[in-house]
């Protein structure tokens, strides 16, 4: 049976060890980012390119949304689900019937009565006529619409500027984990070379005079780490709730440092909202631009256009 020298004793004063400041403070010179009185924040400087990048896609999608509202309407209207307004025509039926009975006379005398409401239904026929046609030429141009947004949409997605600028802002944050890694293996070798030197003088073979071995109690002063662990939880001369904070918590998502990051990405409207990207896909593809409609026909009649 092993002695376990890490039984809980009252809580003893902690030795006087370089904070991490002074570690970091050593290396300021390799890394000029690593002020601790710096916050991350304020690495994020020249924020203007990635803004106008987001707010140009911000816009984008905008423009994409309410084109694809109008190429739903205009969809509606070549299918007949919203059918154009039909002309009365009540007076071109009278004329033509007055035409078959082929009284000249009579159709004369209609025509200079009611000459008006001939003109009338006319302009609304060709009007009817019209709006059909220009229903069809609707959905083509809209789709043509829709597919250069997308376009542009994807080459802001796979612009390599934004990627670039991430990058440059993630940089000093990375760094400076750099250092203090750096600082942390150091002190670690140096830990566990202290530990080796320690155990190593006092190694004894102990017996009994029959010679008889005796298996002395091992002085454990790092205990092997689990596998989710970061660091040891049982360090001798270190407090176990230091270093089980330590380890619950260094990956931890910490909200009191992001904050101050999504404040400065915010004054720059750059806040974490998602965008919708569309592509434009390929030429070769038959199948027409997606778009929801709202209000969608309750049967699956098909929806002829009259023709006039």
């Amino acid at each position: 049976m092993k002695l376990n020298p890490f039984n809980k004793k009252q809580k003893q004063a902690k030795p006087d060890v370089p904070s991490a400041e002074i570690v970091m403070e050593s290396h300021s010179a390799a890394t000029p980012h690593s002020s601790p009185t710096r916050s991350p924040a304020d690495d994020l400087v020249g924020l203007e390119k990635l803004a106008e990048w987001k707010q140009t896609l911000k816009r984008l999608e905008a423009d994409y949304r309410r084109g694809q509202a109008a190429l739903v309407a205009a969809r509606r209207q070549v299918s007949g689900v919203d059918p154009l307004p039909e002309p009365d025509l009540t007076w071109h039926v009278r004329r033509e019937l007055l035409v078959a009975a082929g009284d000249a006379d009579t159709l004369a005398t209609f025509d200079q009565a009611h000459a008006a409401d001939l003109a009338a239904e006319l302009t609304a026929r060709q009007n009817a006529l019209q709006g059909a046609a220009e229903a069809q030429a609707k959905v083509k141009a809209l789709t043509e619409y829709l597919t250069g947004i997308a376009g542009q949409m994807a080459a802001l997605a796979n612009d390599a500027m934004y990627r670039d600028e991430m990058k440059r802002l993630f940089k000093p944050s990375a760094e400076r984990m750099l250092v203090a890694a750096q600082a942390f293996a150091r002190a670690h070798r140096e830990m566990i070379a202290m530990e080796s030197a320690l155990k190593g003088i006092c190694r004894m073979h102990q017996s009994y005079v029959d010679g008889s071995r005796i298996t002395p109690y091992d002085c454990i002063l790092i205990e092997r780490k689990g596998r989710e662990e970061w660091l040891s939880s049982l360090i001798d001369g270190l407090d176990y709730d230091d270093l089980y904070d330590l380890n619950h918590g260094y990956d931890r998502y910490d909200n009191e440092v992001a904050q101050p990051i999504h404040d400065r990405l915010e004054q720059f409207g750059l806040d974490t909202s998602w965008v919708s990207v569309f592509h434009p896909g390929s030429e070769a593809n038959p199948r027409q631009i997606y778009a929801v409609d709202p209000n969608p026909p309750k049967s699956k009649q098909q929806y002829v256009i009259p023709v006039y």
